[in-house]
């Protein structure tokens, strides 16, 4: 999954891509989920 959210933001512009990702790492660490 970690691969085709990737490719996905690679479609973005940079400051788009690393404010998703950004917001996607602080969802999971909220859930405990660090093995990512």
């Amino acid at each position: 999954m970690q691969d085709e959210l990737k490719v996905l933001l690679e479609g973005l512009p940079d400051e788009v891509a690393n404010r998703v990702w950004s917001g996607f790492l602080a969802r999971f660490g909220e859930l405990g989920v660090n093995s990512i």
